[in-house]
C-alpha cells in the first residue's frame, strides 16, 4: 500500500487535488464542496472507495470553477451598484 508521501507525490503530478484544496481556492467548507458535487458544478474524477470515500478533483477543473464564481460575483457586484 502506498504511503502518504508516495499518494501526494502522485497526486501533484496528475494534476488532482482533495477537497480541502477545493474548499480552500472557492473558501467555503469541504461539506459546501460536496453540495458543488451533488448539484453537478464540479465532478470528482475519482473517489475512493466506501461510503466516505475522499473526492479528487481535477485542478483544471476547480480553477475554472474559480474564475466562473468570480466572475458571477463581479457581476452581482456591478449590478448592487447600478441600482443603488
Amino acid at each position: 500500500m502506498p504511503n502518504s508521501r508516495h499518494l501526494l507525490s502522485l497526486m501533484s503530478n496528475s494534476g488532482l487535488v482533495t477537497t480541502r484544496h477545493v474548499a480552500d481556492r472557492l473558501g467555503v467548507t469541504p461539506r459546501q464542496v460536496a453540495r458543488l458535487v451533488e448539484r453537478g458544478e464540479l465532478t470528482p474524477v475519482v473517489k475512493a472507495p466506501g461510503p466516505t470515500g475522499a473526492f479528487m478533483f481535477n485542478a483544471d477543473e476547480v480553477d475554472d470553477l474559480v474564475e466562473r464564481t468570480a466572475r458571477r460575483l463581479q457581476e452581482r457586484l456591478e449590478q448592487m451598484k447600478a441600482a443603488s
